[in-house]
């Protein structure tokens, strides 16, 4: 079951929470897109795509998610800054989130559970890169019952 502080929104819309209450809870709106611009360029897989514009970098998606935390009570809007309304602690929150999943998985999945693939390649990928196996299968493999181990009252 997944707790109710993960359901709440978007991973990037707490982001932005993070992000303004590192910040004492309010942030200038353009130097928000710029600090935000900052992290996602750190990020691996960025979750905001930004474009030049007149006073530095500018998202879209960015601004969406603003309105929309707005609507939803989560943010303040003046006329130059958001501020955030609520006082979740929203770093301990994404803390306390990653070390559920990772209980959650070395609990359950990594202890009593295994999956296999079946590897293979296709003529269409074949020649093409410098590994062109991909998976084609999966199975699980059967754990064996544990057997019973007589004691060895004997040396021969």
């Amino acid at each position: 079951m997944v707790p109710n502080y993960l359901c709440d929104m978007f991973y990037r819309r707490k982001i932005v929470l993070a992000l303004l209450q590192v910040f004492g809870g309010s942030l200038e709106k353009i130097n928000l897109q710029k600090l935000l611009f900052l992290v996602c360029q750190k990020q691996e897989k960025p979750d905001y795509e930004f474009i030049p514009y007149l006073f530095g970098c500018f998202s879209h998606s960015l601004k969406a998610d603003l309105v929309t935390m707005v609507n939803k009570n989560f943010l303040t809007e003046d006329e130059p800054s958001y501020t955030k309304k609520d006082r979740k602690n929203y770093l301990t929150l994404e803390a306390k989130a990653c070390a559920d999943v990772r209980k959650k998985y070395i609990d359950d999945f990594a202890k009593t559970k295994d999956l296999h693939f079946f590897q293979g390649t296709s003529q269409q990928f074949h020649f093409v890169g410098h590994n062109p196996f991909m998976i084609i299968g999966t199975f699980h493999p059967k754990f064996p019952a544990a057997k019973k181990v007589e004691p060895q009252l004997k040396l021969f």
